[in-house]
Formats: structure tokens, C-alpha cells, sequence
């Protein structure tokens, strides 16, 4: 996902173009684009709202473009921090870069970075730290692509602000159902470019007594139903959260040290992808180790990326990139 930051501007005349930035199919943002001459001023803004609370932030990019649409010189604004640079480079959003091994403009960097780009028809692709990115060309434009959990679509350039979306909402979509057994002990996941491990124990590796919190954790996810599941049931339905509170009441009164947990679930099907989720973790020894109640499963496997323990950490994190890039 692209990162952002807060800028206040007023602009003359209305954009060229503009297209609509999607997580999980949700509008969350918006992308501007002018053009003078050689001259391109690009503004990018993402709205998330978190118990109550709006978190907007916004990137504004000013770019000089030669006569084969390399770049001669380009300059990122966020807040307070600014970067700028002269060395040769493509931006895709404004000029249709060549194949092959190309600088490229990356905006989360504030840097130029090589990457392999290839073209068929009208696809573009290269793949970055944060995740592979897919462009779809119309006219040798931009309009619709994907980059991690992150979509753009083309849009009409007078659309107006987004609202901000609901990361509470966006955790309350029941996760597609998959297997309980599902098992996986080591992640390699990409936080902002940054390598993170996720390690889980396998569950004979656990003290005897962690039997129980397993225990608890298929009680909760058999008591509260998933919101998904597609023929109803007797018991209460909920989401994520109702789970993941269900199960910290229930193993607190049971005398556990437990914790919530905020973040990312690995989705293999029916395409891979990330989704914003919630579960909890409890401490065995020195370690946090992560129970996920709407799924039944203890050890929670390593498809589960912690960002924090509340829907405002997640806000956050919609504003970092997140990949997946090994999980076995």
C-alpha cells in the first residue's frame, strides 16, 4: 500500500486526471494528477477512519518530464519531510516507461530504484519490495492496476475527497472460510520494505497446560459463528472482533495472560491476498504466541502479521506497504 502524508494546497485549475485508490474493493483514496508543459504535479491522499477518529494523510509529487518522459528532476512532499532528486528516471503515472531494466521513481522511497518491467499488450509489470505492481494501460495511460493489498482505478478528475473508511467495517466482512488444520510455521513478510520473520511453535513444543487455551479457542469459534458461514446457525454470529473479544473474556476469567492482536491474515483462496483481521495472543514464558478464535486455531500459523492490538493500529498500518513474500 502507498504512504502518505498531509498537505495543504489549493490548485488553479481542476486535474487532467484522477483515480481512485481501493483496499479490499473500498474506496480509501484518491489520486490527482496535473499537467503544464513538461511540468506535472501529482497529489495522492488516503482517508481511514479508526474508533471515531479520521487519519488523512497525503503525498504531493512534482515532476519534470524531458522529451522521451524521463524525468529531469522530481521532488516528494510529506509534511515536514521532503525529498528530491535529478537523477534519471520513469514515473508510470505520468509517462509509459520503456522495458526491461528501468529506473524507476518510487514514491514510498523518495527514491530511484531499478526494476525489470515487462509489457504484454496493454499490462505493465515490475515487481517492488512492498509487492508485485500490475498496471492496465488505455491509450498508453494508466487506468487500473494493483499493488499488494492496494487497487487503483481510473476516475472522473472532478471527483471529490472520499469518505474515510472504516476499518471497523472493514473487519466486520467475515473472512472466507478455510480449513482449521491449516499449518504454517514460518513467514517472511515485507513491512515498509523492512524484512520481518514471523516464527510460530509447533504445538508439542508448547507446555501441556496450553492445551486449554486450544480448547478455548474451537469453543469460541464453534459458540460465535462466523458471519459467513452460509446456511445460519443457533448460535451468535459475528465477526473477527466479537471472536477475538469472546475469547480474551473468557480466557482472562480462566486466569491466562492474554492480549489482542491487530493485523494482517494471509488468504490463499481463491486468490492470494491480505485481510485486515483480528485475533488474540497469549503469553507462554517469555512469549506472545497468537490464538485466532474465528478460525479455531492454536497456534495461530504464521499467514498472521501483528500490526498492533486496536483498529487504530491497523488505520496506521493501511498506510505502510505489507507483503507476504514467503510462508511455509
Amino acid at each position: 500500500m502507498w504512504v502518505f502524508a498531509l498537505v495543504s494546497c489549493v490548485q488553479p485549475a481542476p486535474p487532467g486526471e484522477a483515480w481512485e485508490l481501493l483496499l479490499h474493493g473500498q474506496v480509501v483514496g484518491i489520486v490527482r494528477s496535473w499537467q503544464t508543459g513538461s511540468r506535472v504535479r501529482r497529489e495522492r491522499l488516503l482517508r481511514v477512519e479508526a474508533d471515531g477518529v479520521t487519519h488523512e494523510q497525503r503525498t504531493v509529487v512534482t515532476l519534470d518530464l524531458g522529451l522521451d518522459g524521463a524525468l529531469t528532476h522530481w521532488r516528494i512532499d510529506r509534511g515536514d519531510e521532503r525529498r528530491e532528486g535529478s537523477l534519471r528516471a520513469f514515473d508510470a503515472w505520468s509517462a509509459l516507461p520503456p522495458t526491461g531494466s528501468v529506473p524507476l521513481l518510487d514514491e514510498r522511497l523518495g527514491a530511484v530504484v531499478q526494476r525489470e518491467v515487462t509489457r504484454t499488450a496493454d499490462h505493465l509489470e515490475w515487481d517492488t519490495p512492498g509487492g508485485p505492481v500490475a498496471v492496465t494501460l488505455q491509450n498508453g495511460r494508466p487506468v487500473a492496476g494493483t499493488w499488494a493489498g492496494t487497487s487503483f482505478r481510473a476516475a472522473s478528475p472532478t471527483l471529490g475527497d472520499p469518505p474515510p473508511l472504516d476499518v471497523a467495517a472493514v473487519l466486520a466482512r467475515p473472512a472466507p472460510a478455510f480449513p482449521r488444520a491449516r499449518r504454517s510455521n514460518v513467514a517472511e513478510w515485507s513491512v515498509g520494505g523492512t524484512p520481518v520473520r514471523v516464527d510460530t511453535p509447533l504445538l508439542d513444543e508448547l507446555p501441556p497446560w496450553t492445551a486449554a487455551i486450544g480448547d478455548l479457542a474451537r469453543r469460541v469459534a464453534d459458540e460465535v459463528v462466523d458471519a459467513a458461514a452460509p446456511f445460519g446457525s443457533d448460535g451468535d454470529a459475528g465477526d473477527c472482533t466479537e471472536h477475538a473479544d469472546r475469547f480474551l473474556e473468557l480466557a482472562t476469567a480462566s486466569g491466562f495472560e492474554v492480549r489482542p492482536a491487530a493485523g494482517w491474515l494471509y488468504l490463499p483462496e481463491p486468490e492470494p491476498r491480505l485481510w485486515l483481521h483480528a485475533w488474540a495472543e497469549v503469553r507462554v514464558g517469555d512469549t506472545w504466541v497468537g490464538v485466532d478464535p474465528t478460525l479455531g486455531q492454536f497456534p495461530a500459523d504464521a499467514g498472521h502479521l501483528r500490526i498492533g492490538g486496536s483498529t487504530v493500529d491497523i488505520a496506521r498500518a493501511d498506510l505502510v506497504d505489507v507483503t507476504l513474500r514467503d510462508l511455509r
